[in-house]
């Protein structure tokens, strides 16, 4: 730059296009249900724990921007499977309806029997 001032426009109304990463191609992520999964064949020249690895962390990189999203991998002879698995945590909404009031009591409540007291240095009771 010779030091003159550009002549650069400034435009407003220009749509922003979606941002597609390769990833977001190759694996159909978002499209899963809980319980299915998808087998990912092994491409060439590539080895099968590298494939599972890849797999795996474009899997959690999707689940940092979807936490309702959850993955897991598994190598089936020369190809790996991803499966759209629960959050850990959403396990028992999965069991009981979410009406049912019965998810927030712990479980010494359901056992009607209190949880041991458990004393503490210096204080008083």
């Amino acid at each position: 730059m010779d030091g003159t001032p550009m002549n650069i426009k400034i435009e407003k109304g220009v749509p922003l296009p979606v941002r597609r990463t390769k990833h977001a191609m190759l694996y159909p992520l978002a499209e899963m249900e809980i319980g299915e999964s998808f087998l990912a064949p092994l491409p060439a020249g590539k080895s099968i724990e590298d494939h599972r690895s890849n797999i795996a962390a474009c899997a959690a990189g999707f689940r940092k921007r979807h936490p309702a999203f959850a993955f897991t991998t598994r190598v089936e002879g020369d190809a790996v499977r991803c499966w759209r698995v629960a959050p850990k945590g959403d396990l028992l909404r999965q069991i009981i309806p979410a009406d049912v009031p019965a998810l927030s009591i712990r479980a010494h409540q359901i056992d009607d029997d209190p949880p041991p007291l458990r004393s503490v240095k210096g204080a008083r009771y």
